[in-house]
């Protein structure tokens, strides 16, 4: 619960930010309602001592506005930047 409060307080701050960077008042993203319905998913995919022999997650899309990730040391994520991944 401690982790999702501090998550949280960071998109918080973080649509402050991104609010000022667009020319807008501090407010403004939050009081669209961007920052309404949080969606906590958490997902460990753990190494794997075979990578050749996996097939990996299959691509996706998150439907928010917007994802914060914690990636650790294991390399694998791939974004795709206007790219469909269907």
């Amino acid at each position: 619960m401690a982790h999702m409060k501090e998550v949280r307080k960071l998109g918080e701050t973080l649509f402050g930010i991104l609010s000022v960077a667009l020319g807008l008042e501090p407010e403004y993203l939050k009081g669209m309602g961007c920052s309404n319905g949080y969606d906590f998913v958490y997902n460990y995919y753990p190494h794997c001592p075979q990578p050749k022999l996996t097939l990996g997650a299959q691509g996706n899309s998150d439907p928010s506005f917007l994802t914060i990730l914690l990636q650790d040391q294991i390399r694998g994520l791939q974004v795709f930047y206007e790219k469909s991944v269907d």
